[in-house]
């Protein structure tokens, strides 16, 4: 049997319900002299009234239901919201102020030194600091490893950009 043939026959014994207490109804409150016709079309305004309750309530609880669940909907969603907002906080913290603009300074004064030893032993030059005669090799030496130095930290100035953004 089809669910379409139960709704039926549940619609019409619901109908016979009604109709019957309708008719209970209109001959309680019957008047003197009331002829069964009447009675009969009394019953049937009854009826009418009951099954316009009927769907009115019938509306305004689906009207509720459909309430309770967008409420609960968008809680979901400010909750979801509320833990990506979490864990977006705890993932990536932000870079503190001006942060950027010295590891940029510092990447510079690197590849400046940098600049300067390479130079130096390029040109073959010597320094004399305090009595000490700097090589060309260590200049060289010194060279790289600044420029190593500059290297990471433009890197490191570039992640903190992108993270700050």
């Amino acid at each position: 049997m089809s669910s379409e043939s139960r709704k039926e026959r549940f619609q019409e014994q619901a109908g016979r319900n009604i109709d019957a207490a309708a008719l209970r109804v209109a001959r309680s409150v019957k008047a003197p002299g009331q002829t069964p016709e009447q009675t009969k079309l009394v019953a049937q305004g009854i009826a009418k009234g009951i099954a316009l309750y009927r769907k009115q309530q019938n509306e305004k609880a689906r009207e509720q239901n459909r309430q309770r669940k967008r409420m609960l909907k968008q809680r979901e969603r400010e909750a979801a919201q509320t833990a990506q907002d979490k864990e977006a906080e705890s993932e990536s913290p932000a870079a503190p102020r001006g942060a950027v603009a010295v590891v940029w300074t510092s990447g510079i004064l690197f590849a400046l030194v940098a600049v300067l030893h390479i130079l130096q032993s390029a040109l073959g030059v010597s320094v004399i600091i305090n009595g000490w005669t700097m090589s060309v090799g260590w200049s060289l030496t010194g060279g790289v490893l600044a420029a190593a130095f500059a290297g990471a930290c433009f890197w490191a100035a570039q992640s903190l950009r992108t993270l700050s953004d």
